[in-house]
């Protein structure tokens, strides 16, 4: 699985992703936060920015990505065990390796409170297998962990994953 990145670094909005921010903090605060979301668009808009500022606000202590409490400090230094990630190879497709390794870490408890985030960069490049062995997970999401699928073509993956997701 991929490294967290240089998260404390970039924790600032786009000013293009104004509204989508305002979504994904609507739906926290009103208790909706749907188990998988799949967040699109073209290279370069910042998917993967806004999907990692949110989850560390998910795991931050004070729901805020405080950088002062001791789930900040673990994203910080990247060694937070509950954010997982996942990205294909440059210029590969995403996997069955690489998703059954995911689900193998899904399948334990999160290490802490509030639950645990995954990134799955450029999910349409997931193979058959690998979108076909990630579908499970998708049915029965594991408790207190919300999903994140990023994508330039959406509609690259099949119809099964995307149904499961909220866009």
């Amino acid at each position: 699985m991929a490294g967290i990145g240089s998260i404390s670094s970039q924790n600032t909005e786009l000013p293009w992703q104004t509204g989508w921010w305002r979504e994904l903090k609507a739906y926290r605060s009103q208790g909706r936060l749907p188990h998988a979301l799949l967040v699109s668009g073209p290279a370069g808009v910042g998917k993967y920015h806004l999907v990692r500022r949110f989850a560390h606000q998910l795991l931050c202590e004070n729901q805020s990505a405080c950088g002062a409490c001791a789930a900040c400090r673990r994203v910080a230094a990247e060694t937070h065990p509950d954010w997982l990630e996942v990205a294909p190879e440059a210029g590969k497709e995403l996997t069955i390796d690489k998703i059954r390794d995911l689900i193998a870490a899904l399948a334990l408890k999160p290490h802490y409170r509030p639950g645990r985030t995954v990134i799955i960069q450029s999910s349409d490049r997931m193979n058959a297998a690998a979108a076909n062995a990630f579908l499970k997970t998708l049915e029965e999401p594991p408790p207190d962990t919300v999903i994140f699928l990023l994508s330039e073509y959406p509609s690259r993956l099949p119809a099964t994953i995307r149904s499961r997701c909220q866009q």
